[in-house]
């Protein structure tokens, strides 16, 4: 089965998380990074952690993008290298209150 890559699921002002159930459609969902600290100027350490994270996604998994703008782009990058430029995200749909998928071909 597919995987969901979650890159974090941070605690809202109410003490819960945000309702991310609908990408169980797609697969089974990993948290990447619970309440990540802020990423420093320098990304090496940091870029490296997103490396062994991903170190199993496959071009047949999902990135479900949350959070801080650089992990995003750290983890897009990296989702890149290890599929040859082309993955899938799931993007949050107001209207309908559903993920669709979406393919990132890179060329």
């Amino acid at each position: 089965m597919s995987k969901v890559y979650v890159t974090t699921n941070t605690k809202l002002p109410n003490g819960g998380y945000r309702d991310i159930s609908d990408c169980e459609r797609f697969g089974t969902p990993i948290i990447m990074f619970e309440n990540p600290k802020q990423i420093q100027v320098n990304s090496t350490r940091f870029a490296f952690a997103v490396e062994k994270k991903l170190k199993d996604f496959t071009s047949n998994d999902f990135l479900l993008l949350m959070g801080d703008p650089v992990l995003i782009g750290i983890v897009c990058a990296v989702a890149a290298k290890m599929t040859n430029n082309n993955f899938k995200v799931l993007k949050w749909d107001r209207e309908s209150a559903i993920y669709i998928p979406i393919i990132i071909e890179l060329k």
